[in-house]
């Protein structure tokens, strides 16, 4: 998906969020919950997990003057009611595939398995654990296109769980992408579209989507 497309669905999504931005049902007020690490969290706390897979795919294309490099694949995968079943199998949604945080296909098997209005938490995870930096980008981007995907389904996301070390760089795609730190707008927005990031020892950063219209126009490159 392009992603100019992507920021303007996004900012045309917000309607959806309006009883939702400010208020008692925004997922802001999860920002709290006390963080364990990956292996010690019980599935159980969330209504719904979505696990995301991020492996660059190294050589992949290696014929002679190829420009597609650094080409990698996420896995979208989910557990549905796993608040009453800690254990839900893993349900295949999508495979995406990026260069580096530029969208280049995807492969969906189904429909989002995901009830509307209920809550979800993100999973990152990589074979490595630490995220290459084009890992860290097509990740991003994947966050973006979920971000838009559950605010249409009126999902509320609590969590998204990330790789330590990958923080930073996670927070800088997203700054591309017009999403920045909370405390950096929260007087300027009128909806909020947050994703919240936090890692396996509790570090957290509050990302909010920051429409081009709310940006001043010394901002720009």
């Amino acid at each position: 998906m392009d992603q100019k497309l992507v920021l303007v669905l996004i900012s045309c999504a917000t309607v959806f969020l309006q009883a939702g931005g400010r208020s008692g049902g925004s997922a802001l007020q999860y920002n709290e919950r006390n963080v364990l690490p990956p292996q010690m969290v019980d599935m159980g706390q969330y209504e719904n997990v979505i696990e995301l897979q991020c492996d660059e795919l190294k050589n992949h294309i290696n014929f002679a003057g190829t420009k597609l490099n650094s080409i990698v694949k996420v896995k979208v995968e989910c557990r549905k009611d796993t608040r009453n079943n800690r254990n839900a199998p893993l349900l295949r949604y999508e495979d995406l595939w990026y260069q580096k945080a530029a969208p280049l296909g995807s492969k969906k098997y189904g429909c989002l398995p995901i009830e509307e209005r209920s809550q979800v938490a993100i999973f990152v995870k990589s074979k490595l654990g630490q995220m290459s930096e084009a890992e860290v980008g097509a990740c991003a981007s994947t966050l973006v296109r979920l971000r838009l995907e559950l605010t249409l389904n009126r999902n509320l996301i609590v969590t998204v769980r990330v790789p330590n070390q990958s923080l930073e760089g996670l927070v800088s795609e997203l700054r591309k992408q017009n999403f920045v730190r909370h405390s950096e707008i929260f007087e300027d927005v009128d909806t909020l579209i947050p994703i919240q990031l936090e890692t396996d020892i509790g570090r957290k950063e509050t990302l909010c989507f920051r429409s081009l219209r709310e940006i001043p126009a010394d901002s720009y490159d």
